[in-house]
């Protein structure tokens, strides 16, 4: 049987690996955007109306990514949850086939 909290369980991974890739993507583009900085401090063309611009940009792109990661995550989470309620349907199925396997309950829904 199927705990009766797997669902919560699955929701709290999915946050933590949400919350995991967050903090990676936000590492990454830290990092590119010091070593942009750095590159046009050496060069001596750092211009800061244009850097503004620049972190405009990647903000709207990190937006943009969050958003596109945010909504695969969750047609995949509702393509589980129809998944496994289908399995349990399929369940109830046999079990009126088969009606010994009621003792043997694997979903409970």
């Amino acid at each position: 049987m199927l705990p009766a909290d797997i669902f919560s369980t699955v929701e709290s991974d999915w946050r933590q690996e949400f919350e995991t890739a967050m903090k990676h993507v936000s590492a990454e583009s830290m990092a590119a955007i010091f070593a942009a900085l750095s590159a046009e401090m050496k060069d001596g063309e750092l211009n800061f109306t244009e850097f503004q611009k620049k972190m405009t940009d990647l903000k709207d792109r990190m937006q943009s990514t969050i958003t596109e990661h945010s909504k695969d995550v969750a047609e995949q989470a509702n393509d589980m949850c129809d998944s496994v309620k289908g399995l349990a349907e399929e369940e109830q199925q046999l079990q009126t086939i088969i009606p010994e396997l009621k003792n043997y309950p694997m979903f409970e829904i």
